[in-house]
């Protein structure tokens, strides 16, 4: 690398990293730091390699292909940034990870993992986002689309109970704004109490 001797060579190496970022396939890392391989990182990264390794071959020899897929999103910094993942249900076995939880970034998943090996896919479990849905409905035309319980709830509660709620809100209100209008000055204390009380009641139900 040589000198950077602006701004605009700073900015045209950070470009130039993103893009070689980008170009690789998700990779695990693991520390080759000093204290670290003191501490039997290689040993780890030996074994780990050994078991994909062994993994991978089981797999083929079995000629196996996925029936249940689960896709999700997760944070890496939260609030930040955010991951992909893609999960064998049955086997329980990560399949993909990737950078980013965009229609741009999930559509490296069917890119990378060749077309044969998901010819079985049956159904995908899923929350509702909607680059997600799209994709495998393009890419698995065969394979349903299962919705997960809690983001099925979330959004039912959203959009169903939350419309109930604006609509009991507004009667309250109206009963309320109904009642306080009925007030006079000169009728009986006793009255005009309960009809405060009475409003006041309805007030607080709406604005809750």
């Amino acid at each position: 690398m040589g000198k950077l001797n602006s701004r605009a060579d700073l900015i045209a190496l950070r470009e130039e990293c993103v893009k070689a970022f980008e170009a690789e396939k998700t990779k695990i890392l693991v520390c080759g730091g000093t204290g670290c391989v003191a501490g039997g990182s290689l040993d780890i990264y030996a074994r780990l390699k050994e078991l994909l390794e062994e993994r991978a071959t089981e797999l083929s020899l079995e000629n196996y292909h996925p029936r249940y897929l689960a896709v999700d999103e997760f944070a890496i910094h939260k609030g930040h940034t955010y991951a992909t993942c893609v999960m064998d249900i049955e086997r329980g076995d990560v399949l993909w990870v990737g950078k980013g939880r965009a229609i741009n970034d999930f559509i490296k998943f069917f890119q990378e993992i060749p077309v044969d090996y998901l010819s079985d896919v049956e159904a995908v479990a899923m929350d509702m986002n909607a680059s997600y849905n799209r994709l495998v409905e393009e890419n698995l035309p065969n394979a349903e689309i299962v919705y997960d319980r809690y983001h099925f709830q979330a959004q039912y509660g959203k959009d169903v109970l939350g419309s109930v709620r604006l609509e009991e809100a507004r009667i309250h209100q109206e009963r309320a704004t109904q009642i306080k209008e009925i007030l006079k000055d000169d009728m009986p204390n006793d009255e005009r109490n309960e009809l405060k009380r009475l409003a006041k009641v309805e007030s607080s139900l709406y604005s809750k």
